[in-house]
């Protein structure tokens, strides 16, 4: 990993994907809205961290698995979170996302 890369990653990872005063956080409405556990919540979204860095760094295209998915698009529906917070201010505009 370069180290640009190794800077993109830790960025990734300590992105804030909920909103602290937020009345329903973006894990629980994922979570709620796919029938799954807290801690498995927590995993998909870990993988989608993995997935979003190779989205950025990967020469040829990813595809996500189908809970990785369900995360994203969930997270496209959060605007500002996504457009602004993520893609621009965390990504840096290194993103390949469509």
């Amino acid at each position: 990993m370069t180290p640009s890369e190794k800077q993109l990653w830790e960025r990734i990872q300590r992105f804030p994907i909920d909103e602290e005063n937020a009345a329903l956080t973006f894990s629980a409405r994922l979570a709620r809205e796919n029938g799954w556990s807290r801690k498995y919540t927590q995993e998909v979204i870990t993988e989608y961290k993995r997935f979003i860095f190779l989205c950025c760094v990967s020469p040829t295209p990813v595809t996500p698995s189908d809970p990785v998915d369900q995360a994203w698009h969930l997270h496209l529906t959060y605007t500002r979170s996504y457009w602004i917070d993520f893609c621009k201010n965390t990504l840096s505009t290194r993103q390949k996302l469509y």
